[in-house]
């Protein structure tokens, strides 16, 4: 299962309250990994995962949300 709904935010703009909101209702789940780098980079098979990113492959993504 694919996520149905993403929260893009800056440094220091308050995407850790809104993800912690949002992880404290009952009808939304929020992977364990709040900031995995999925987004943040090109394809990391080609050239190796930089430092940080977590998840690099779609398989690996979609894995955050298997107990959603």
């Amino acid at each position: 299962m694919l996520p149905n709904f993403l929260i893009i935010g800056a440094a220091k703009a308050g995407t850790t309250s809104l993800w912690k909101y949002c992880g404290a209702h009952p009808q939304i789940y929020m992977s364990r990994v709040k900031e995995c780098g999925f987004f943040s980079y090109g394809d990391p098979t080609l050239r190796g995962r930089p430092k940080g990113v977590d998840v690099g492959t779609l398989d690996e993504y979609r894995r955050m949300f298997d107990e959603a």
